[in-house]
């Protein structure tokens, strides 16, 4: 509770007797992982934190859940799934542990909407064409889930520091005219 804590929440699937998480007032990102199977679970609160994705839906009755706050879940309605392209975008940024910048400005359940901007996405009409996320001090690796965007034109991950290969799915990205990864990794060896 109020420890500063980021990135996504793990599954908490292997702690069977767990009762109570809190894990409000922190700076936690992400969706929140699937709670199944944690029928002993009475109380989870996550209010105050940077969460993305779909709101979440128990079955449980008898939970009691906390996600007021700060939290960036692409719609109000527990349990109903998110935009494709925000699913997309959200399995990107997952590859770099889901920095808060992203959950600060990612609000809503459509990236193209003219009046919220969405950082680092540019669309023409419904359609992202441009994933600029240069030197926005990213760690990480790339994200296949890059090739789900079809329409994409332009991926600047330039100035970060990334690891890992290039996935092959990007070759499917019919309509990218270009790929910067320059300059992203600090201190590999060069061959």
């Amino acid at each position: 509770m109020g420890n500063c804590l980021t990135g996504n929440i793990p599954s908490l699937t292997k702690m069977p007797a767990l009762t109570k998480a809190w894990l409000q007032e922190n700076r936690l990102s992400g969706a929140i992982p699937v709670f199944s199977g944690l029928t002993s679970l009475k109380l989870v609160n996550v209010s105050g934190n940077q969460l993305t994705g779909p709101t979440p839906s128990f079955k449980s009755k008898s939970m009691n859940l906390d996600m007021t706050g700060l939290n960036s879940f692409c719609l109000d309605v527990p349990g109903a799934p998110c935009d494709p392209r925000v699913n997309d975008l959200l399995s990107i940024v997952e590859g770099f542990g889901f920095p808060v910048v992203f959950a600060e400005s990612w609000k809503g359940n459509d990236p193209c909407n003219s009046t919220n901007k969405w950082v680092g996405i540019t669309c023409s009409g419904a359609n992202i064409t441009v994933i600029d996320f240069k030197g926005m001090a990213l760690n990480g690796t790339i994200s296949p889930s890059f090739a789900r965007l079809r329409t994409l034109k332009v991926i600047n991950l330039s100035y970060n520091n990334l690891n890992g290969d290039i996935p092959e799915e990007l070759t499917e990205l019919r309509n990218l005219e270009t790929i910067d990864v320059s300059y992203c990794c600090d201190g590999c060896e060069r061959i």
